[in-house]
């Protein structure tokens, strides 16, 4: 049984639900990192931005990879750092096909 397949070899689909391919440790093969995650039957990706400079990268990611999906927002302990300067995140769900979650 391959990869990507059940026991009826029907194909399988994985979205990993939850990455972060715009993270540093990826800045040397981030094209390769998505093209590994592919070769290994990830058929779509949701990025998830938790600060202002993730959230950017996150869209920018959704933007370049027709496989890519962003989910934009603030982590609990960044949470200070929120101001309406931000306010764009809530508005991303509307003027953006790729940003399908805000958290």
């Amino acid at each position: 049984m391959g990869k990507a397949e059940n026991r009826n070899n029907l194909k399988i689909m994985w979205i990993d639900t939850h990455c972060h391919p715009f993270d540093k440790q990826f800045n040397r093969d981030r094209e390769e990192m998505f093209e590994r995650a592919r070769g290994a039957g990830v058929g779509k990706m949701i990025s998830v931005g938790y600060n202002k400079w993730a959230n950017r990268k996150v869209l920018e990611d959704a933007r370049r990879e027709a496989d890519v999906w962003a989910a934009l927002g603030v982590h609990p302990c960044d949470c200070q750092d929120w101001d309406e300067e931000e306010a764009w995140i809530r508005e991303m769900v509307v003027a953006e096909d790729k940003v399908i979650a805000i958290g």
